[in-house]
């Protein structure tokens, strides 16, 4: 037992140091310049932890094309879709094609369940 209380005591004290982490604050920038903070995280970031607010327009589109989704009719916006397209979806699955055999592909997929239903909580744009 008192193993256990000193083993508790010594994680306790480890857990509570006094020392300040400092993050980096970049100044902002002007024109077309990424804004905002510089993180010294202690893991390697492999894409970026620099981002920005995007044109709300973009979510816009993810919003009608994922209620596209739900109503069964993915063709309704398919010209929102680039020629060719990368899809992934929830299984698993990987479609890469060009735009009408990957929207006919999802489509079949989509038809697969009886109904979707969706419930956005948030949505914003970022580059």
């Amino acid at each position: 037992m008192k193993k256990i209380l000193i083993f508790a005591a010594v994680a306790l004290f480890a857990a509570c140091n006094s020392k300040k982490t400092e993050t980096k604050v970049e100044p902002a920038k002007t024109g077309g310049e990424q804004t905002g903070q510089t993180i010294n995280s202690p893991y390697q970031v492999l894409y970026s932890s620099n981002f920005m607010m995007g044109d709300p327009k973009n979510a816009e589109t993810i919003l009608t094309l994922w209620k596209d989704w739900d109503g069964g009719n993915l063709s309704a916006h398919k010209e929102m879709f680039a020629d060719s397209l990368e899809l992934h979806l929830a299984d698993g699955t990987m479609m890469h094609s060009i735009r009408d055999s990957v929207i006919a592909g999802a489509q079949a997929y989509r038809n697969s369940f009886e109904s979707s239903v969706s419930e956005v909580h948030a949505v914003m744009a970022t580059k």
